[in-house]
């Protein structure tokens, strides 16, 4: 959503619910992983990609400005490399039931977010204000949401928050913050609890499910 946003492509987004699939994407998408996008192109030809890095490589090549991707040997200053492994780490911290083990899996993460933290103060990045520039582009769009579902989940789940020292990096944040791109593309944090909720701590699931539950309640 980032990627179509920053390109300023119109493009109608319809939601799918995976347990009771509509005739229509049964029929014509069957088989077909989410995200899909299908594509009616000038030639009548329709195509359909169900591969996000695929999915942007088509975008980029049919609606080429504003670039978001480097060309292969281009230099990006690191900008490609710069996730890491974050969320490998953040989801194996979420995922652990052992409390032995927690700390553990915290420090794992806390490597990571420090290396990265590391690197957007680096000489070897391309300076400016994102991972490659002043203005985001497709390493950012895979980054930036990765670091907001870490942010949500943890806070509920973990009480964790990206420790403030690492200023670089609560920098990058809240530059993204400003970004109506990112900010108005990103699912609601209620999204994000209800997804990782079959990991996290169960009293707590069931605690917001009956808030959430009350404030659309009182909304009716």
């Amino acid at each position: 959503m980032m990627f179509l946003a920053l390109k300023g492509v119109d493009a109608k987004v319809t939601t799918i619910d995976l347990v009771r699939k509509p005739s229509f994407f049964k029929e014509n998408y069957s088989g077909m992983k989410l995200p899909c996008l299908s594509h009616e192109l000038p030639n009548d030809k329709k195509v359909i990609i169900d591969d996000a890095a695929e999915i942007e490589d088509h975008l980029e090549y049919h609606f080429p400005e504003p670039k978001l991707k480097f060309l292969q040997g281009e230099n990006d200053g690191g900008a490609a490399k710069a996730e890491g492994k974050i969320f490998q780490k953040f989801s194996a911290y979420m995922r652990n039931k052992d409390p032995n083990t927690d700390e553990k899996m915290k420090g794992f993460l806390l490597d990571e977010l420090s290396r990265l933290d590391k690197f957007l103060g680096s000489q070897s990045k391309l300076s400016g204000t994102f991972l490659a520039g002043d203005t985001m582009m497709q390493p950012d769009c895979v980054l930036l949401p990765k670091l907001y579902q870490l942010q949500v989940a943890l806070k509920f789940y973990k009480d964790f928050e990206i420790p403030e020292g690492y200023e670089n990096l609560h920098k990058y944040l809240n530059a993204a913050e400003g970004e109506e791109i990112f900010t108005g593309t990103r699912c609601e944090s209620d999204e994000v609890i209800l997804f990782w909720s079959a990991h996290g701590d169960q009293k707590k699931t069931q605690q917001f499910l009956r808030t959430r539950s009350g404030s659309t309640s009182l909304h009716k």
